[in-house]
């Protein structure tokens, strides 16, 4: 309740009832700033989303590279004509080590791809979560708005 009203010089000007309660105005500021949060922050994982597919295209992109590098600089030794056992025991160590190498470097490519695909998937789902809450929010905004059209209609005057 509000504290009582001073006496006033010229009580005629002055009502004898007490001044109004301050307007309970409904969390509508802060249902919108909820909904701008919400929005600024689908916006920042989007943000995300792309610097991160950039990120994976670019580690894709180094260890591509690399594979073909590797490919190109594995050269599987050939055995001379009339090589000894042991010889060709050594060069057939040797091109798997060569084989080892360009299959642990198809994996990194592999991993690296699938870690990206698990990082823009999570992303994805995050996105789709802001947008969910923000239609539903979109929804509460559009009833309420409803709402306030009708009671103005109700509010008016008869003519």
């Amino acid at each position: 309740m509000s504290a009582p009203i001073p006496p006033a010089k010229d009580s005629k000007y002055v009502s004898a009832l007490p001044p109004l309660e301050p307007l309970r105005t409904p969390p509508m500021a802060e249902l919108l700033f909820g909904i701008y949060s919400l929005l600024l922050e689908a916006v920042e994982i989007r943000q995300q989303t792309v610097l991160t597919q950039s990120q994976q295209l670019n580690d894709n992109t180094n260890i591509q590279q690399q594979l073909n590098q590797e490919t190109n600089r594995i050269k599987y030794a050939v055995v001379n004509a009339g090589a000894k056992e042991d010889e060709i025991t050594r060069v057939q160590n040797q091109n798997q080590n060569y084989s080892a190498q360009r299959s642990n470097i198809q994996d990194q490519l592999v991993t690296a791809r699938q870690n990206g695909e698990i990082i823009l998937s999570h992303a994805s789902t995050n996105i789709n979560i802001m947008q969910q809450i923000a239609q539903m929010n979109s929804s509460f905004i559009k009833t309420l708005n409803s709402v306030g059209s009708t009671v103005n209609q109700l509010n008016k005057p008869l003519s």
